[in-house]
C-alpha cells in the first residue's frame, strides 16, 4: 500500500488543442477521440478508492517507467495535459527496434497510446470534447511491480463517472489493460441513453495506414482479412471514421452534434473478431485486441484517424470505442484488452497472438463475465462438412461474447427493436439459436421464413410469444374457454387457455405478456407461407 498523497492537483483549463482538429501552422496536432467491465482485486480497490476518495497515488506529474521482457515502457499522469497526455508516452521494443517508440514523439500534445480521450454522449454537450484529459487523473503503481493504475474519481469528471485504467507489462511484448468505470448520473447521458468512450493511439511512422481485422465486406459476405483504410465520403467525415462489429447497429444522434465524428460508422467493412493490427516502421506490429465484441449491453468499436497522414509523415492515430448502450446508475461496466508491439510475422501470427490470449482469459474474469472464445467462424472454415450458410460470422448474435451455434441453452427472443431486428440475414442469424421465441406479427410484418430457419439448423426449435393484451394479436379471436380465457390459433387447434398452461382459473394475466413453452402446443398450424410455428 501507498500513503496518500496530500497535494492538490490542477485542473487544466479546457481545450480542443493535442486532439481532434487538423494540425495548426503553430504545430499543435490533433484528432477527435472517445469508453468498459472487468476485474482483478487491485482495480476494484482502487474503483473503491473513486467512490471514497482515497486515492493511493505516486507523486503528481512524474512518470513511471516499467520495463518486463522486451519491452520498455513509460506511463504519465494527466496533470500536465494537454501539452502532455495520460497512458502510454513511450512504448519501445528493446530487441527489434531499440530506437523507435510506436507513438509519436515529435508533438509531446499527440504522444500517447491507450490515452483516454473522450467521453461522449448522443446530444451536444461541452463535454464531449476530451473530458478524460482535464481535472485529477492519478497515476500510481500496481499491486504488481509491473502494472500502474489512472484513478478518475466521479466528483473530478463533468459526466460523474468514476473510473480506473490498470496496465500490466507482459512479457515478452505485451501491455495488458483493464477499464472499469461506474456512473452515477444518468442523466446526463440524455433521451439517447449510450455513452462512447474513446481512446486514442498516435502512431509513429507506419508502413501502412489501414487497420487490418477478420471481417466481412457486405451482407451474407465470407469473413476476410480486409485493410480497412477510413475513406472519405460519409457525411460526417472529418479526417477518418469507426468500424463496428457484424451484429452491430448504428448509434443515433442528434442533428446538432458537436462531435459527429466520432459517433458515425461504416456500414461495410464490419470486423467479426475483437482484434486489429496495423504495420509499422521498422518491420513492427501494433495489435489491438479485446475480451468483448458485440452485445446488448456494449460494444468495441475501431477507429482510423488521418490527420497526420500526408506524402511526407505517416502517422495515423489507430484508435478504439467502448460503447454503453443503456448507462444505468451505479452499475459497473468495463472491459479487457491486450496491446501487442513486436516484429511482424504474419496476418495469421497475430491472429494468433488474440487466440493464445483469449485461452489465457479462462478462470480469471471476473464473476459473470463471459470470456471471449476463438472465432468459431474459423474454426468450422476448416471442416469441409461445415454449414458455411449459418457459419457465416456477419450472421453471427452471441448474447454477451461470441458463442458456438448449437451451445444448449441459448435462447433467444426475437423483436425490432433489438438490434438484430434491423439487419439483413435475419433467418440465419436467428437460427444459430437453439430455441427462437417469436411473435406471430412480426413473423407476418417481416416475411419471415421459418422454413429458411429450419433448413438452416434443422435442430431449431420454435416457439411463440402470445400477447393477451388485446382482442386481436395475430393469432385469432380471443373467446371464452373452460377453466378461464383462451385464444384460438389459425386453422382452429387446441385451445391456449389459463386450463391448458396450467393456471388456476382465477389466475389472470391482465395486460401483461404470456409464453406458452410447450412445444406440442404451438405446432403445427401454418402461420404463413413460408412455414409453420
Amino acid at each position: 500500500m501507498f500513503d496518500p498523497i496530500a497535494s492538490r492537483r490542477r485542473v487544466n483549463p479546457p481545450s480542443l488543442r493535442a486532439s481532434g482538429l487538423p494540425p495548426s501552422p503553430g504545430g499543435g496536432a490533433g484528432k477527435v477521440r472517445s469508453c468498459l467491465t472487468l476485474g482483478c482485486t487491485s482495480i476494484i480497490a482502487a474503483l473503491t478508492a473513486c467512490q471514497t476518495g482515497d486515492v493511493r497515488s505516486g507523486v503528481e506529474g512524474v512518470p513511471i517507467e516499467i520495463q518486463a521482457g522486451e519491452l520498455a515502457v513509460q506511463f504519465r499522469d494527466n496533470s500536465s495535459s494537454p501539452q502532455l497526455l495520460s497512458g502510454v508516452d513511450r512504448l519501445v521494443h528493446l530487441a527489434n527496434a531499440p530506437d523507435f517508440d510506436a507513438f509519436d514523439p515529435h508533438d509531446p500534445g499527440s504522444s500517447a497510446g491507450l490515452n483516454f480521450e473522450h467521453i461522449i454522449a448522443g446530444h451536444a454537450d461541452p463535454a464531449n470534447w476530451f473530458a478524460p484529459r482535464h481535472g485529477p487523473y492519478a497515476l500510481r503503481r500496481g499491486n504488481a511491480s509491473n502494472s500502474v493504475i489512472l484513478v478518475r474519481q466521479a466528483k473530478d469528471d463533468p459526466w460523474a463517472l468514476a473510473s480506473t485504467m490498470e496496465y500490466t507489462v507482459t512479457a515478452p511484448h505485451a501491455i495488458d489493460f483493464e477499464f472499469r468505470c461506474r456512473p452515477h448520473d444518468v442523466r446526463r447521458f440524455g433521451r439517447h441513453g449510450y455513452a462512447v468512450l474513446f481512446w486514442a493511439n498516435y502512431l509513429n511512422d507506419v508502413e501502412d495506414v489501414a487497420l487490418h481485422f477478420r471481417g466481412v465486406t457486405g451482407p451474407g459476405g465470407p469473413e476476410q482479412w480486409v485493410a480497412a483504410d477510413a475513406p472519405a465520403g460519409p457525411p460526417d467525415y472529418v479526417g477518418g471514421g469507426t468500424y463496428r462489429h457484424a451484429a452491430a447497429a448504428p448509434l443515433a444522434y442528434d442533428t446538432d452534434h458537436n462531435l459527429k465524428l466520432n459517433l458515425w460508422s461504416y456500414e461495410y467493412p464490419r470486423f467479426t473478431v475483437p482484434c486489429y493490427y496495423g504495420l509499422a516502421a521498422h518491420g513492427m506490429v501494433f495489435i489491438l485486441m479485446f475480451d468483448r465484441a458485440w452485445s446488448v449491453e456494449d460494444e468495441i468499436r475501431f477507429s482510423l484517424f488521418k490527420f497526420k497522414v500526408g506524402e511526407q509523415v505517416r502517422r495515423p492515430a489507430w484508435d478504439f470505442q467502448y460503447v454503453i448502450h443503456r448507462v444505468e446508475a451505479g452499475k459497473e461496466y468495463g472491459y479487457r484488452g491486450r496491446l501487442v508491439w513486436k516484429r511482424f510475422v504474419s496476418p495469421e501470427d497475430c491472429l494468433q497472438e488474440y487466440q493464445t490470449w483469449v485461452r489465457s482469459l479462462a478462470g480469471t474474469r471476473a464473476p459473470g463475465v463471459a470470456a471471449p472464445e476463438p472465432s468459431p467462424a474459423l474454426t468450422k472454415a476448416e471442416d469441409p462438412n461445415a454449414n458455411t450458410q449459418v457459419t457465416q460470422p456477419g450472421w453471427r448474435l452471441p448474447p454477451r461474447g461470441p458463442v458456438a451455434r448449437r451451445t444448449p441453452g441459448l435462447v433467444n427472443y426475437f423483436h425490432l427493436d433489438l438490434p438484430e431486428g434491423r439487419v439483413d440475414h435475419k433467418e440465419e442469424r436467428l437460427a444459430q439459436w437453439n430455441v427462437v421465441i417469436l411473435n406471430h406479427d412480426l413473423v407476418a410484418g417481416e416475411g419471415l421464413s421459418l422454413t429458411r430457419m429450419r433448413t438452416a439448423n434443422p435442430d431449431l426449435t420454435l416457439l411463440a410469444w402470445i400477447p393477451l393484451q388485446g382482442a386481436q394479436c395475430g393469432l385469432g379471436p380471443r373467446r371464452a374457454a373452460p377453466g378461464g380465457a383462451g385464444l384460438v390459433r389459425p386453422g382452429g387447434g387446441r385451445d391456449l387457455s389459463d386450463a391448458a398452461l396450467g393456471r388456476a382459473p382465477d389466475e389472470r394475466v391482465g395486460s401483461g405478456p404470456r409464453l406458452a413453452a410447450t412445444r406440442a402446443e404451438l405446432r403445427p398450424p401454418a402461420l404463413s407461407p413460408a412455414g409453420g410455428l
